[in-house]
C-alpha cells in the first residue's frame, strides 16, 4: 500500500544513513537519526557535529537520487561526494574535502597507493565502473547491479583515494550503484545496515580482500547479509499482504442490513484481527477511534449482535481471553458454506 511504502522508504533510508555513520563512530540512535531526517531535533552543541555527519549523508544520497538513472560516474562525482561527506565537519590539517590525500597511508596492514599515483587510479576505478556490464547469459540486470555495487565498494576502499571519509563515500558509491541499477529503494541501504550489525566482521573481511587479493569471500559476506535483510523485509511484506486479503475478505462476508451496520461491523472485525492477540469485550470499542465514534451512540445489545453476526460468518472467533480474528486464508478456501 502507498503509506507502508512510503514508511518502508523512510524507515530504511534512515537505517542506512544511521548504519554508514554509525560504522564510522557516530554514537547517534536510529531514533535520533529519524528524528533529524524530520527536522524534530536540535542537538546539543557538543553533539551537533554528528548531526552534520547524518545530514551530509542525506543531502549526498538526495543528489545521486536526482542524477538521471544509469548515469555514468565521473571523478568529479566522486570528488563532490567526498566533498558532501565531509562538509562542515572538522578535519585533519592534511584533510582536503573532496580532494584527494597528499601523503601515503595506511589500513591496518595494507599499504595504499601513494598520492601522486591517485589520479591514475581513480580514473581507472571510473572507466571499470562505466564499462561494467549489465547483462549477460544466466545473470540478471538486478544481479549485475549488486555484483558491481559491492566490488566497487572494495576497490573504492582499496584506493583510499581522500584524507577523510572513504569509507563514507565507498559506502555511497555502492548505495548509488544500487538505486541507478532499478533495485526499488527500500532495498538499496540494507547493505549499510548489515555492515553495521556486523562491524567487525566487515573491517575483517576489508583487511582479507586488500592483503589477499580476492574479493570472493568479501562479495560471499555482502550477498549474504543482503538476503538476510531483504528476509526481513520480506517478512512485513508478507505481514501486510496477509492484512489485506483479511480486510478483503471481511468486506465481502460482512453480514448485515444498510451501510451504517456493514460499516461498523467491518471496522470491528479488522481492529480485533490487528490486534494480534485476544481482545477482551470490555475493551472491544476502544480499540480505534473510529470504533469508538461508531459504538458511541449505541446500547450493549448492538455490540452483542455484532459479535454474534460477525462469528457465524466466520470473520472472528470467540477464544477464552476474549475475541480473534479469524485471519487463516486456508480456513476460507475451505468454508464450503459460504462459497460464492
Amino acid at each position: 500500500m502507498p503509506e507502508t511504502w512510503r514508511e518502508l522508504h523512510r524507515v530504511y533510508l534512515v537505517r542506512g544513513v544511521h548504519s554508514t555513520t554509525a560504522i564510522e563512530g557516530n554514537t547517534l540512535t536510529e531514533a535520533e537519526v529519524m528524528a533529524i531526517y524530520r527536522r524534530e531535533l536540535t542537538l546539543p552543541p557538543s553533539r551537533a557535529y554528528q548531526g552534520v555527519e547524518v545530514d551530509n549523508i542525506i543531502a549526498a544520497m538526495g543528489s545521486a537520487w536526482a542524477e538521471p538513472l544509469r548515469e555514468a560516474i565521473s571523478s568529479a562525482e566522486i570528488r563532490e561526494m567526498n566533498g558532501q561527506v565531509l562538509n562542515g565537519l572538522e578535519v585533519g590539517a592534511h584533510v582536503t574535502p573532496g580532494e584527494y590525500r597528499r601523503e601515503t597511508v595506511t589500513v591496518g596492514r595494507y599499504v595504499c597507493p601513494s598520492a601522486g599515483d591517485l589520479p591514475r587510479y581513480v580514473e581507472r576505478f571510473v572507466a571499470w565502473y562505466n564499462a561494467f556490464p549489465t547483462d549477460a547469459a544466466g545473470i540478471d540486470p538486478v544481479s549485475f547491479s549488486i555484483i558491481k555495487a559491492i566490488a566497487a565498494h572494495i576497490y573504492f576502499v582499496l584506493i583510499h583515494p581522500f584524507g577523510d571519509g572513504n569509507g563514507r563515500t565507498a559506502r555511497l558509491i555502492e548505495w548509488r550503484t544500487l538505486d541507478h541499477g532499478g533495485i526499488v529503494s527500500v532495498a538499496t541501504h540494507v547493505l549499510s545496515n548489515h555492515y553495521n550489525l556486523t562491524r567487525t566482521r566487515y573491517y575483517d573481511m576489508l583487511d582479507r580482500a586488500s592483503m589477499g587479493r580476492d574479493m570472493t569471500p568479501f562479495l560471499c559476506y555482502a550477498v549474504e547479509g543482503l538476503v538476510d535483510q531483504l528476509g526481513s523485509q520480506l517478512d512485513f511484506l508478507h505481514k501486510q499482504y496477509a492484512d489485506l486479503v483479511y480486510i478483503d475478505i471481511v468486506r465481502k462476508n460482512t453480514p448485515g442490513h444498510g451501510t451504517e451496520v456493514i460499516k461498523r461491523r467491518e471496522e470491528l472485525a479488522i481492529a480485533i484481527a490487528r490486534a494480534g492477540k485476544p481482545v477482551p469485550r470490555t475493551r472491544l470499542t476502544a480499540l480505534s477511534p473510529a470504533l469508538a465514534r461508531l459504538y458511541g451512540r449505541t446500547t450493549e445489545k448492538t455490540l452483542s449482535r455484532d459479535l454474534t453476526a460477525l462469528e457465524d460468518a466466520g470473520l472472528i472467533s470467540s477464544v477464552r481471553d476474549g475475541w480473534t480474528g479469524v485471519t487463516d486464508t486456508m480456513y476460507w478456501m475451505h468454508r464450503r458454506d459460504i462459497r460464492g
